[in-house]
């Protein structure tokens, strides 16, 4: 049986002195008691090892890191228990998401990856205090996972917990080499080929703080056009080939929203002009991948997109059956933006931002 001892906890740091004391609360704060974390802090000339020293008597260690990836190629080379967790200097998470993650490590054999969907926010960190639910999906293809990831993009790299032997198999520069800063998630998915992935359904379990130095905000020292064309090409290599026949249009529609997105996120705007995204378009089709919907969508083409994104939300997702019963009769489920009211079965939404928009359909109205 797994403990909180068969996992070994890192946070991964760069400038951040500022961001960096919540991070580790959270950690020390989690249920399942951490006894020991490590920060990598590759080089940074702020006061963070001074910050992470005022932490000294509660487990946490200092370790300095240097060059590109230095931070994860030292997580590789110190790791010495079964599991490890890389985790952000600016996020945040619950206090029991570790205690659920055992859960599942325990329910289950062969798992490779453990991993949460997450929730932006902005500003001061809201107190963690609502309740979170035990939902997660079981991947038993690293398919599966890609194909969730390509249509919903619910798994977040920083609160995964991986194998350790696994995660020493894969090669960090050769995978930044290939996708640049979009790495992390071709590294879920080979992770998930080597055995079992859990991604727990709650965004509520971990929090995203959106802020002026995010990595993923920043259009310093970008992804290439061939590296954003070796991105999506990764996904249909992964999902295309595993799709139903009647899938295949919906692929084509995401296809192109998924390319704008991060061709939108990775390209600076004064470099568009150069580098257009029919370029990158060219590029991709030039490589044999064709499977990209130009045409515009009509409103028949959406609503049955729809309904094929809602059949992959309930695709190898697993509900405790307590869960089930409980939340069937009544149950609140608070969080940051919204409080989800459960009455027999029928989810009814209010928004914390106007507590006279409510609608039956789970989504939150905002006017």
């Amino acid at each position: 049986m797994y403990t909180v001892d068969d996992i070994q906890f890192f946070i991964q740091t760069h400038n951040r002195e500022n961001l960096l004391p919540e991070s580790i609360n959270s950690l020390l704060c989690q249920s399942a008691r951490i006894k020991q974390i490590t920060v990598l802090d590759n080089e940074s000339t702020d006061n963070t090892e001074g910050v992470v020293k005022k932490f000294a008597d509660r487990g946490v260690k200092y370790v300095k890191t240097f060059g590109l990836c230095g931070n994860y190629r030292k997580a590789r080379e110190i790791v010495n228990k079964p599991y490890c967790m890389i985790f952000h200097d600016d996020d945040l998470l619950h206090p029991d998401y570790i205690k659920l993650a055992l859960r599942a490590l325990n329910t289950h054999d062969n798992v490779a990856l453990i991993d949460t969907t997450g929730l932006d926010f902005t500003g001061k960190p809201p107190e963690i205090n609502w309740k979170i639910r035990p939902d997660y999906y079981l991947y038993e293809k690293s398919s599966d996972f890609a194909e969730q990831q390509f249509f919903l993009c619910y798994a977040r790299a920083a609160t995964a917990i991986f194998r350790t032997e696994d995660l020493l198999s894969l090669d960090f520069l050769s995978e930044r080499e290939k996708y640049h800063k979009l790495d992390d998630t071709p590294r879920l998915i080979q992770m998930c080929s080597k055995g079992r992935c859990v991604l727990f359904q709650d965004p509520g379990m971990y929090l995203i703080r959106c802020h002026g130095t995010r990595d993923c905000c920043s259009y310093a020292d970008h992804p290439s056009m061939r590296q954003l064309a070796n991105f999506y090409e990764l996904y249909d290599n992964t999902v295309r080939q595993n799709l139903d026949k009647s899938a295949i249009p919906y692929y084509a529609m995401r296809s192109r929203l998924f390319l704008k997105e991060i061709y939108g996120n990775s390209i600076p705007p004064d470099e568009r002009k150069t580098d257009s995204f029919e370029k990158l378009i060219e590029m991709i089709k030039k490589d044999g991948f064709s499977f990209i919907a130009e045409h515009d969508i009509s409103a028949e083409e959406k609503k049955a997109y729809l309904r094929f994104q809602k059949s992959l939300k309930k695709k190898n997702l697993i509900i405790p059956l307590s869960e089930k019963i409980r939340r069937f009769c009544f149950d609140i489920y608070r969080m940051p933006e919204r409080t989800v009211f459960t009455i027999l079965g029928m989810r009814i939404t209010l928004s914390r931002r106007n507590r006279t928009g409510i609608n039956l359909n789970g989504s939150a109205k905002d006017n």
